[in-house]
């Protein structure tokens, strides 16, 4: 089914399975295209049904993290990488990351909410460089994100 959405010009792709609802935006004005586009929305679904696998696929930024950290290891163990960056990554991660965007979703994730995160390191005086070591860990679990087609976009950063 295909609906408009008060807070979006664009034309919306919605489904009912397995006690949940799915929607997604078709990215388009166009009611024809809007159309095309639920078909393939819902095939997909049809798709991931019957391999049961998940219907929709909006993972939490802990998961994508962890995610991150395990493709970092594999680069170490194949001596492509520092073998401390893991362990500061996961530093940062476990003492300041997780516990303020863990459980969010991915596509959550705006320049909002990190400039509040950004808020609450100043507010422990971090260093400038220790800031930045933090925005680049976030770059990082957002790009893989990006790269795995879990975001369209990666947020700007503050």
């Amino acid at each position: 089914m295909i609906l408009k959405v008060g807070a979006s010009q664009n034309w919306w792709a919605r489904y009912f399975s397995r006690g949940k609802v799915v929607k997604k935006s078709t990215k388009t004005t166009n009611k024809r295209a809007a159309i095309e586009f639920a078909k393939k929305f819902y095939e997909d679904i049809l798709v991931r049904e019957r391999r049961l696998l998940p219907i929709a696929d909006n993972p939490t930024f802990e998961r994508v993290a962890d995610q991150l950290i395990a493709e970092q290891q594999a680069l170490m163990e194949r001596n492509q990488r520092n073998a401390k960056l893991n362990l500061n990554d996961s530093q940062k991660l476990r003492k300041d990351m997780l516990p303020f965007f863990g459980h969010r979703q991915i596509r959550d994730i705006t320049y909002g909410l990190i400039n509040d995160y950004l808020k609450k390191l100043n507010e422990r005086k971090l260093k400038p460089a220790t800031v930045k070591l933090h925005l680049n860990l976030i770059h990082k679990i957002l790009k893989l994100a990006q790269r795995d087609g879990l975001l369209d976009r990666i947020p700007s950063m503050p």
